[in-house]
């Protein structure tokens, strides 16, 4: 450990045993551990009055002075010397050996001694609601960095969630804990900045346990409101609620896609290497997935859309939009919200009303960074949801549509920044543009038109083109001002034609300046309160 990094540490420990601050499991397993100097004094094992025993574990637990559990003279279900809050915490940890153990088939946490009561796993009750603390390096599994442990948990676990009633908290803790003791088994000392994928799985598994309990709920919202954050380099709870990466992960692929991660833990320190590497070994790309997370998680709670999270429904909370669009063109939108490597931002745009067409969104890419796009259609009813996954490469432009969004109430863009096999840290930028693409822009050939009843693109001509082009449009109302503005596939605004519309027919020429080069170009008509938008082609 270094001197400064051992200097900060002391320090967090002293301030622990203030009782000012609660120190979390995962300080202690991204903490250095040199041999002889750990654990430090102040997390030893407790001595505790009284021992109740259960099949794999070892309660221990005091009736009397200031860590004295719960109603500790309640001694009814079952009527036995131990009280119920002792035995509930058994049942608990028993629930939770069962299902990571014999169900998931995790590997056991290393045992702390030869004799049967040596074998059986701690579990100290006391003022501290609960830390797993990896203690010494086991030979129990041949060549890993597993670790003997122990746990406490709280004597009291009362929540502003639950004022009255300590035991759905307790219920957590113990299936939380115990799979971080789990974790152990395959490596207890980390080198991430933060133990983001420790803590967000541990709060996973209290779902394979308590399916019905759903304490997870409550940190959800702190992951989705800084979603925009990396989700491999924070910490507090924003790592707690970012379980959805975990639940994702196994309802697609099977609650043994999170065990694999852990197996590949056994021979990298890196939890993001680690996961990239456990789902490359089953063709899989993390970026791509996380993409697709980054759609599911936007139609949970009030967007909720039944193809994706099981309980989505059910979710407190769903992801922040950082920007919302109702009228097209956009124009081009310079330096977006910079994110952080793995992190989300959400556009929206509204389905302004209109009867046919595409929703075409130009994004270009951080002029470093690769960036990852999820696009789809929103809409009222059940039926399936499709969401498009596309790449932009550093600096690249890339077009992306959404084909009949007039069928659509909206769509939803989320922009992530990619993993690129190393942990960065940085921000990256994107800029992007949307319009609306008329399917009803046809090219004049000649046949004059019946005059519709009120206003009508139809389209240019001759088209492609290569000098210039006429722009026909009808017009049957009083005359009004209108604009043509030009773009850019990039959505650059190129150019601007301003003029009176006149009842009837009109025919606006256009003549390309000679610093425009070949390619496709937008025009978008606004006449009065009205507006359409149609396509040419340049030819050079």
């Amino acid at each position: 450990m270094s001197v400064w990094r051992r200097i900060i540490f002391t320090i967090l420990l002293a301030v622990l045993s203030s009782g000012a601050f609660a120190l979390d499991t995962g300080d202690l397993l991204v903490a250095d551990k040199p041999v002889g100097d750990w654990p430090p004094l102040i997390l030893a094992r407790p001595v505790m009055q009284h021992v109740h025993e259960t099949v794999h574990f070892c309660i221990h637990y005091n009736t009397t002075g200031d860590s004295a559990v719960y109603h500790p003279g309640e001694d009814i279900n079952p009527y036995d010397s131990v009280p119920d809050y002792v035995n509930r915490i058994g049942e608990y940890f028993e629930a939770a050996h069962n299902v990571y153990i014999f169900e998931l088939e995790y590997d056991m946490p290393p045992p702390d001694g030869l004799t049967d009561i040596e074998s059986k796993y701690d579990v100290y009750v006391t003022t501290t609601s609960g830390l797993t603390t990896p203690e010494y390096l086991s030979d129990y599994y041949f060549g890993r960095e597993a670790y003997v442990s122990y746990i406490q948990v709280g004597n009291n676990m009362f929540t502003d969630h639950n004022p009255t009633d300590p035991y759905p908290h307790l219920k957590g803790v113990c299936a939380h804990e115990y799979f971080h003791a789990v974790q152990m088994a395959y490596r207890g000392h980390l080198v991430d900045q933060k133990p983001w994928f420790y803590e967000l799985t541990a709060m996973w598994a209290e779902e394979r346990v308590f399916d019905d309990l759903n304490e997870l709920y409550y940190n959800l919202d702190d992951y989705y409101s800084d979603i925009d954050k990396s989700i491999y380099l924070h910490g507090g709870f924003h790592m707690y609620g970012a379980w959805v990466l975990a639940e994702y992960l196994s309802q697609n692929y099977g609650n043994d896609i999170i065990k694999h991660v852990f197996e590949k833990h056994i021979t990298n320190p890196s939890s993001i290497g680690s996961l990239a590497s456990a789902l490359n070994s089953k063709g899989l790309d993390i970026n791509r997935e996380f993409t697709i997370l980054t759609g599911w998680n936007f139609f949970t709670g009030p967007n909720y859309h039944n193809q994706f999270f099981e309980e989505g429904m059910s979710f407190p909370a769903t992801v922040p939009v950082v920007n919302s669009y109702s009228s097209y063109p956009t124009g081009w939108q310079e330096n977006g919200d910079a994110i952080e490597n793995l992190g989300v931002n959400y556009i929206y745009f509204d389905n302004p009303g209109i009867s046919k067409g595409d929703l075409v969104v130009t994004v270009k890419a951080d002029e470093q960074y690769h960036e990852m796009i999820c696009l789809a259609g929103i809409y009222d009813g059940s039926r399936p949801i499709s969401l498009g996954i596309h790449k932009a490469m550093a600096g690249e432009t890339i077009q992306v549509r959404v084909q009949n969004f007039n069928e659509y109430t909206g769509a939803i863009m989320a922009i992530n920044w990619s993993y690129q096999d190393s942990v960065i840290h940085d921000l990256a930028d994107y800029s992007y543009s949307a319009f609306v693409e008329s399917l009803s822009v046809d090219i004049v050939d000649g046949v004059e038109p019946v005059i519709p009843e009120s206003f009508s693109l139809n389209g240019n001509y001759p088209n492609p083109f290569n000098l210039s082009t006429k722009i026909t449009f009808y017009w049957n109302f009083n005359p009004s001002y209108y604009t043509i503005a030009i773009y850019d596939i990039t959505g650059r605004q190129v150019e601007t034609v301003t003029g009176t519309a006149l009842t009837g027919e009109n025919k606006v020429n256009w003549r390309a300046s000679d610093d425009l080069s070949s390619g496709v170009y937008y025009y978008n008509l606004t006449a009065g309160e009205r507006s359409k938008v149609g396509r040419m082609l340049l030819l050079k």
